[in-house]
C-alpha cells in the first residue's frame, strides 16, 4: 500500500498529511484487504503523532 506522508509549511506551521489507506482501498474494490489497510492507516497515524510531538 502506498504510505506517502506529505510535509509542508502553511501559515508558519509545519503540516503533516497523508491519505487514509482505508479510503484508498475503497477506490480499488478490494474488501479482503480492509484489515491490512486499517493496520497501515493506524501505523502511519502513530508515526505522524510521534513526529508532531518531536
Amino acid at each position: 500500500m502506498p504510505c506517502r506522508v506529505s510535509v509542508y509549511e502553511q501559515d508558519g506551521k509545519t503540516v503533516l498529511c497523508t491519505l487514509a489507506a482505508s479510503a484508498m482501498l475503497g477506490m480499488f474494490g478490494v474488501p479482503e484487504a480492509a484489515e491490512l489497510a486499517q493496520e497501515v492507516e493506524d501505523t502511519i497515524t502513530r508515526i505522524m503523532a510521534r513526529a508532531k510531538r518531536g
